[in-house]
């Protein structure tokens, strides 16, 4: 539970590392896809290395942070798919941003910039890649809603 009263910041940075195990991997995916360039502008992984080493992380500890595999055989359909639900949840991070800004004395350039996803401009970018998203799939003669299932 990420909004917990007792969450201390080494919980925060956890929290972070398992998202760089996540992104890492997921990110690689989209590069090596036909969407990359759809996805310009978006990457995550930056942000985290600029949290987990304003936590104090150096980069050799973040090339020891385990990643998933289960991003490595992921189909188009699946990709976009990981992908609407990651951007998606670029709107909660707005709340997390917050919280955690407060709770842990953190900004977007010292410890938040994941979760501060892209300012104020968040729900515009998320409506773009939405749209982006149910537009690629139609063309692909992919379903929407088994993408986000």
């Amino acid at each position: 539970d990420m909004l917990s009263p007792e969450m201390t910041i080494a919980d925060y940075r956890r929290v972070l590392e398992n998202f760089w195990g996540l992104y890492v991997p997921l990110e690689l995916a989209v590069k090596n896809s036909e969407i990359a360039g759809h996805f310009e502008g978006r990457w995550k992984v930056p942000a985290l290395q600029q949290d987990l080493r304003a936590l104090g992380i150096t980069e050799n500890g973040i090339s020891k942070i385990s990643l998933s595999e289960d991003f490595l055989n992921l189909n188009l359909e699946e990709l976009i798919g990981s992908l609407y639900v990651m951007e998606g949840s670029t709107l909660g991070g707005m709340i997390l941003s917050k919280h955690f800004g407060t709770k842990f004395h953190l900004n977007h350039l010292n410890g938040l910039a994941f979760f501060s996803g892209y300012g104020a401009e968040t729900p515009a970018r998320w409506r773009e890649w939405r749209e982006f998203s149910e537009n690629f799939t139609k063309l692909k003669g992919l379903s929407t809603i088994a993408i986000i299932q």
